[in-house]
């Protein structure tokens, strides 16, 4: 009986290995970015660990201006570099950098201990102006980049201002399983607790085969109480202004409650002292899809550096 055991428990570990390896590899992708526009001067930088495409605008001056940091999600490379939002940002009189933390020429292939360390100090270099100079910093993350904006926003100092698009209020296993079961994130050398996957469902073989229906895996997920509270990110530390951009009708995963769980958490450890608003929407898990919402998105950040870092480019 104890063998039969064994040889279960053997199966249903490499089907998961088999199914969230594939929910990584079906997002996964290598995107090479460019320019939108002639109007726009892109560099792209590979580092080892964290890569960027930085978007400047090719008329006057970049040096001083606040620097907006997107963050895509599990697919990988540069994320949010072909969103118009890109754009939309630069008008704005902005530099935007896409940063890639997985998934491009040169660094990690995979989504697994990333470093937010080195997270913070490439967006902390990236923000000096040619004078050594930090300026303004606004991040916004969309999904898996949100679960990092928000690691950032609870365990560093980084930005100035956050927007967590579709967010989560827990860090999550590494969605590249091997035979350990890793966290996605470490913080000072030390992975960070996670919320695991489970071992072996219908969900995880659903989630397997279309991973933009994956919410069914990660309510279940969310049972687990105990790995909840470990995981739990402690946003309301954050000095910063917050905004969270919820789905109603996600099928990834629930960012409508997960969002809920924040405001609670906060108006329960900081009342009246955190700065984390929430927006609902009538929407799919792609929130920036729709045009009110990628404005809520840009107005906030328009207004949050403003009022902290003064009108129009200046230091922090």
């Amino acid at each position: 009986m104890g063998i039969e055991r064994m040889t279960r428990a053997i199966v249903r570990h490499w089907i998961l290995l088999l199914a969230l390896n594939c929910f990584a590899c079906h997002a996964a992708g290598q995107y090479i970015p460019s320019r939108q526009s002639a109007s726009q001067k892109l560099t792209v930088v590979s580092g080892e660990k964290v890569g960027y495409a930085l978007y400047q605008r090719t008329s006057g001056t970049n040096s001083h201006r606040p620097l907006i940091v997107l963050i895509g999600g599990s697919e990988g490379g540069y994320g949010l570099s072909g969103s118009p939002i890109v754009g939309q940002f630069l008008d704005r009189g902005y530099n935007v950098a896409s940063l890639a933390y997985f998934a491009f020429d040169g660094g990690p292939r995979i989504l697994s201990l990333v470093d937010v360390g080195t997270v913070d100090h490439t967006i902390r270099s990236l923000a000096q102006d040619l004078h050594g100079v930090p300026t303004c910093i606004g991040i916004l993350g969309v999904s898996k980049g949100a679960e990092l904006a928000l690691v950032l926003a609870a365990y560093t100092d980084t930005a100035d201002a956050y927007v967590a698009t579709a967010p989560s209020h827990v860090s999550w296993q590494s969605s590249h399983v091997t035979t350990t079961i890793k966290s996605s994130w470490t913080l000072n050398g030390e992975p960070l607790a996670f919320v695991r996957y489970p071992w072996f469902s219908l969900d995880t073989l659903r989630a397997a085969r279309d991973t933009d229906r994956a919410l069914a895996l990660h309510k279940r997920a969310l049972r687990r109480t105990d790995a909840v509270a470990r995981a739990i990110l402690p946003v309301e530390r954050s000095g910063a202004p917050i905004l969270l951009q919820s789905a109603i009708r996600d099928q990834v995963w629930p960012s409508a409650e997960m969002a809920d769980a924040i405001i609670e958490r906060a108006d329960q450890l900081a009342p009246g002292h955190h700065q984390i608003t929430q927006r609902a929407y009538d929407l799919d898990h792609f929130v920036l899809r729709d045009k009110v919402a990628a404005k809520d998105a840009i107005d906030f950040l328009d207004r949050s550096l403003s009022q902290r870092c003064g009108a129009g480019p200046v230091s922090r």
